[in-house]
């Protein structure tokens, strides 16, 4: 039996209709399933994280690579499925919940991400500990991790992965790979944390709010009024002249390279005894 008929079998014997609201497309592509285990390339002695297990069809073939499998699901009726079809694996364990209020410990993240929360999920899975994610996207999403600045993508999201991993897009798979198919294309991501980042994390989370909030605008134009609404006249006026030479002339936002955001966001970062007031 292949994965579109196993798949429509165990949505009728369960009763279940997939829910539009939740981005409900499981994956009936053997290939695209192989594809995330290759690159997620578990072992015994790893816990992989299943974001959005769906019915199961990548969390049984990780099984058996891994040393633990945490399938976590939202929906209660997949949850059922779930747990009968793993219910003798040893190694599997079934969390009924939201990913983004949950905090689990793993060395590999793969999932089918929904795209109605795929950026909180990303960010998310940016602060987690993590060996490497291998992530299925919409593609629009994928295109938004590797975009260049002055690019329509070229957003918040792009900067802060890209300062904390390598992203790599493996792959892109047609609507046809899911049931029921999506109207668009996805593409497999594989996310790699670099060892070392060189900026306040939370410093620049705040800065990229404040610069992607007004991404059409000139940058000095925005950092100078943020700092003064921020800090007071004085105070916003001195902090914005010690950082004024890391601003490139005339740029506006999505223009800005990454480089260029590290540079003024430890500029600021060498302006405050705690950087974490910039909020």
């Amino acid at each position: 039996m292949d994965l579109l008929q196993e798949t429509l079998r165990t949505l009728r014997v369960y009763g279940i209709k997939p829910r539009k609201r939740l981005s409900q497309n499981f994956v009936v592509d053997k290939r695209l399933v192989e594809t995330i285990v290759s690159y997620a390339s578990p072992s015994i002695n790893d816990d992989v994280l299943d974001v959005g297990a769906g019915l199961g069809a990548l969390t049984i073939r990780l099984a058996e690579k891994a040393g633990k499998v945490i399938a976590v699901e939202i929906d209660k009726r997949l949850v059922e499925v779930l747990r009968n079809r793993f219910k003798n694996y040893g190694n599997v364990e079934v969390i009924h919940g939201d990913i983004l209020d949950l905090n689990i410990a793993a060395s590999i993240i793969v999932g089918n991400i929904p795209y109605h929360i795929s950026t909180p999920i990303l960010f998310k899975i940016l602060n987690m500990n993590f060996r490497r994610a291998v992530l299925t996207l919409q593609k629009e999403v994928a295109e938004r991790l590797i975009a260049k600045p002055g690019s329509q993508h070229y957003g918040r999201l792009t900067v802060s992965a890209n300062i904390q991993a390598n992203i790599e897009v493996l792959d892109t798979y047609p609507p046809e790979s899911f049931y029921p198919p999506p109207e668009v294309f996805h593409s497999i991501v594989l996310i790699t944390p670099k060892r070392e980042v060189n900026v306040d994390l939370k410093l620049l989370n705040s800065l990229l709010i404040k610069l992607f909030s007004q991404r059409n605008r000139v940058v000095k134009t925005v950092l100078r009024r943020n700092l003064i609404n921020d800090f007071g006249l004085n105070r916003g006026v001195e902090l914005f002249k010690a950082i004024a030479e890391s601003i490139p002339e005339n740029k506006r936002v999505y223009q800005l390279t990454i480089d260029e955001i590290v540079s003024i966001c430890n500029k600021l970062t060498l302006q405050f005894k705690y950087p974490s007031r910039y909020s």
